[in-house]
């Protein structure tokens, strides 16, 4: 893990130690309640997916590390599971709205004015939201955030075909807004 540890002192850190994840993410991840237990701990394979979120890389092409019979300690298909069960029992949401929540409470969000940002993803092989859009020739899907003056997203990616406009994401935007907020106690700031 020594090429995310480097980035420990980044604004978005994609690594820290056991004992911060234990008080700012386990709280929030779904452990399961039945099968066998994993070998690799849960800040690990934490690690990992932050390695594949902070790079862009492949799932196959994760490095795994070796463990003391010179085998992979960790399949990445294993890796990928566990990254879809969390997000689809809300772990990943829950964490979202629980970072927010604790920069308002530092006093690191800016609501002042708010800034929306799309950005256009080229789709080589396809994808579930995949359009074409005919002015850049290219195929895709767009994703529009909202984030505060300081430039912290409040409003989770909103996604869609890339020959929509912005403007057509909006009010999607503003709903994910509305749940941030509500979600984040962020009604009475």
């Amino acid at each position: 893990m020594t090429n995310l540890q480097q980035t420990v002192n980044q604004a978005i850190p994609v690594y820290f130690n056991e004992n911060d994840f234990n008080e700012f993410v386990l709280p929030h991840l779904w452990v399961g309640s039945r099968g066998p237990k994993s070998k690799l701990p849960f800040w690990k394979v934490f690690h990992y997916i932050l390695h594949i979120l902070y790079t862009g890389e492949q799932w196959k092409m994760l490095p795994i590390e070796k463990g003391p019979d010179g085998k992979p300690e960790i399949h990445y298909c294993r890796i990928w599971m566990k990254w879809k069960q969390w997000v689809e029992h809300g772990s990943i949401a829950a964490l979202f709205y629980q970072s927010v929540n604790l920069l308002k409470e530092r006093g690191h969000l800016d609501l002042s004015i708010l800034h929306g940002d799309g950005s256009n993803t080229i789709s080589v092989k396809g994808g579930d939201l995949k359009g074409y859009c005919g002015h850049k020739h290219q195929k895709g899907n767009k994703i529009v955030s909202l984030q505060d003056n300081v430039g912290n997203v409040l409003a989770p990616m909103t996604i869609a075909t890339v020959n929509q406009s912005d403007m057509v994401q909006l009010p999607d935007s503003l709903n994910d807004l509305k749940t941030t907020c509500e979600r984040s106690n962020l009604s009475n700031s």
